[in-house]
C-alpha cells in the first residue's frame, strides 16, 4: 500500500505494482508499506519520513480492538494521520490526550484520518478504537 505525501492520497491497496508520472523539474515522494492485514498507521502530513520523525510508538491491541500511539506535534499546526483500515473493520471512536481533535473519518479508499491540534508543542496519546465490523 502507498499514501503519496502532502497530497494524502491514497495510490494502492492490493496492486504488486505501483506507477506514477513524474513531470520534468518535479517530484512526488511516496510512503510505501507493507498490508498487515490489519488497521496500521500509513503515513501523516507533518514530515517527509510519513510519521519517522512525529510517530514515538504505535501499538495494535487485537483483544481491544485499538490502534493507538504517541505522536510529537508542533504548537499551532494541525497534523493529519492516516490509517489504512481493512473492509472488515470499523471506525467506531477517535480519542486524544493533549490535543484537540479537529477531524475523523472514515473513507470510502479503505483509509481512516484524523487531524489533531495542540497549542503548544508535545507529545499527545491517540487511540483508534476499529472493531470488525
Amino acid at each position: 500500500m502507498c499514501l503519496e505525501f502532502r497530497r494524502v492520497l491514497f495510490r494502492s491497496r492490493d496492486a504488486q505494482e505501483l506507477g506514477a508520472d513524474v513531470g520534468p523539474r518535479s517530484h512526488r515522494l511516496l510512503a510505501v508499506r507493507r498490508a498487515l492485514g490489519r488497521p496500521q498507521l500509513i503515513g501523516s502530513d507533518r514530515h517527509i519520513t510519513q510519521g519517522g520523525v512525529c510517530i514515538e510508538s504505535m501499538e495494535w491491541d487485537e483483544h481491544a480492538e485499538t490502534l493507538s500511539g504517541v505522536v510529537k506535534l508542533v504548537g499551532g499546526n494541525a497534523t493529519k494521520l492516516t490509517l489504512f483500515v481493512p473492509m472488515q473493520y470499523d471506525l467506531d471512536k477517535v480519542e486524544a490526550d493533549g490535543a484537540t481533535v479537529m477531524s475523523s473519518s472514515l473513507h470510502t479508499d479503505g483509509t481512516a484520518t484524523l487531524t489533531l491540534l495542540r497549542e503548544t508543542s508535545g507529545s499527545s496519546t491517540f487511540r483508534f478504537h476499529l472493531p470488525l465490523a
